[in-house]
């Protein structure tokens, strides 16, 4: 997100300093850095629709009395699968823009 923020916030200092901003992102860190930030954009995406189920109450199953040790009832394997759904598309995600960005296409 910091990344993110910087590099937009060149934008103010003209086309110039945009240009020199996105020369940065053709070398192979820079590729790198943007497969991150596809990643994690994605993760962050998935998985706040997984809590939006999450607090319409899909997914959740019955409450149970905390008695200890507390595992929560709420982390059930529907929203352990969740988690994993986000992982692996944004591990999808990643490849894909990776691919994308050392193609040139």
């Amino acid at each position: 997100f910091v990344g993110h923020v910087y590099e937009t916030s060149s934008l103010v200092s003209g086309p110039d300093a945009w240009k020199a901003m996105l020369e940065m992102t053709q070398t192979v860190w820079g590729h790198l850095f943007l497969i991150m930030v596809i990643g994690t954009s994605t993760f962050h995406s998935v998985n706040g629709i997984r809590l939006i189920f999450t607090h319409t109450s899909k997914g959740l199953g019955k409450p149970g009395r905390p008695d200890y040790p507390y595992t929560p009832t709420s982390l059930n394997n529907i929203q352990k699968s969740g988690i994993w759904i986000a992982l692996i598309l944004s591990a999808v995600a990643m490849l894909y823009g990776g691919n994308v960005l050392f193609s040139g296409e």
